[in-house]
């Protein structure tokens, strides 16, 4: 009787032992496809205020295509070596500028921006 309690608790060991292994991987799983779910929708989301070449990054990131996404990397490194961070930022500017300009809150925060900067340059013309 004592050997067969033995291997009772050894098939139970066995099977819990399974079961935890089976739990945790369903879970980093479900992790790991969230994430994957998310990067898409950051690259849909960036795509449509213009920003097509971290959208693409993020897209191949997201379908899991990592060859993809090697030359997506490689296309947003000489996109920024060729036209610069601020040409592609400037692009987003005038779009944000022109979401802004959309409502009276944006017009006023934006006048409030453009008051200050005047005071700036007077500022600095009286020198």
């Amino acid at each position: 009787m004592q050997i067969e309690m033995a291997t009772v608790w050894m098939y139970v060991g066995i099977f819990s032992t399974v079961l935890a292994a089976v739990l945790l991987g369903l879970l980093l799983y479900n992790r790991r496809e969230t994430r994957r779910y998310r990067a898409v929708e950051v690259a849909i989301e960036l795509g449509s205020w213009g920003l097509g070449k971290i959208a693409s990054v993020l897209l191949a990131y997201g379908v899991g295509d990592y060859s993809g996404l090697a030359k997506a990397v490689d296309a947003l490194v000489d996109r920024l070596k060729q036209d610069g961070l601020p040409k592609m930022l400037s692009e987003l500017f005038w779009k944000l500028l022109t979401h802004n300009l959309e409502d009276e809150d944006g017009r006023k925060r934006i006048r409030e921006q453009l008051e200050a900067a005047e005071g700036v340059v007077k500022k600095r013309a009286g020198k």
